[in-house]
């Protein structure tokens, strides 16, 4: 910029602000910015707007800040599906601690190593556990035991004091 160009804007501003103005203008900015977080004005003032995360299900998506469903029948977990954006268990199965079941039906119960008991709230439930008691895990609760498992009552022998096993529910 040179010196004749610098003059006239120097004498410009000076005419429409006095240094006082200037330092009473600087300084209101100055406590504008500082006070902007505490007023909840800070970006939204400035003009950019910070986007909205979603704590969405897994049967849901996060779409312009807002959860919404994802398609109905679509696979969420072992013997799971989506239905209204919640996760819920396949064909009228139920769910003990977090995993679908099929219920023990009367055939079931008249068959070896089909029909099982939980080891908590004593609840039925129907297993394919064919593995012999020396390969089966031994188990305290259904924690301990893989998400196609349930922790059941077990005719088996103790392991370190332990006579229940992870049972197959798939």
């Amino acid at each position: 910029m040179d010196d004749k160009r610098f003059d006239e804007l120097h004498r410009a501003m000076a005419s429409s602000a006095t240094r006082r103005g200037a330092a009473h203008a600087l300084a209101g900015l100055g406590l504008a910015a500082g006070l902007g977080p505490v007023l909840g004005i800070s970006d939204a003032a400035a003009g950019r707007r910070k986007k909205k995360r979603c704590r969405c299900s897994e049967c849901q998506t996060c779409r312009k800040g807002r959860c919404t469903a994802i398609a109905d029948g679509t696979a969420c977990g072992l013997n799971k599906t989506c239905a209204g954006g919640a996760c819920t268990c396949d064909n009228g199965r139920g769910e003990i601690a977090g995993r679908c079941i099929i219920s023990c039906s009367d055939t079931c119960r008249a068959t070896v190593n089909c029909c099982n008991t939980t080891v908590d709230a004593g609840l039925e439930f129907s297993g394919f556990d064919f593995r012999p008691c020396e390969t089966a895990l031994p188990c305290t609760s259904h924690r301990g035991c893989s998400t196609g498992e349930l922790c059941g009552q077990t005719g088996c022998p103790a392991v370190n004091g332990v006579t229940n096993k992870c049972v197959d529910i798939r």
